[in-house]
C-alpha cells in the first residue's frame, strides 16, 4: 500500500468536514436546497473515506 493510499481516507475526512460548515450557512443564508447537498456531500464523502480505510 503506497504512502497515498493510506492518507487518502483522511484527506476525505478533512473534505467532509470542510463541507459541514459550508452547508450549515447555507441554510443560514436563506439556501436551504444548496446547504443540504453540501450536507449530502459530506456524508457521501465521508462513507467513500470509510470504504477506502476498511477494505
Amino acid at each position: 500500500m503506497s504512502s497515498f493510499q493510506s492518507m487518502a481516507p483522511y484527506i476525505l475526512y478533512g473534505c467532509s468536514l470542510i463541507l459541514v460548515p459550508l452547508g450549515i450557512n447555507r441554510f443560514r443564508s436563506g439556501s436551504p436546497f444548496k446547504g443540504l447537498c453540501d450536507l449530502l456531500g459530506a456524508g457521501v464523502i465521508a462513507v467513500i473515506a470509510w470504504g477506502m480505510g476498511n477494505p
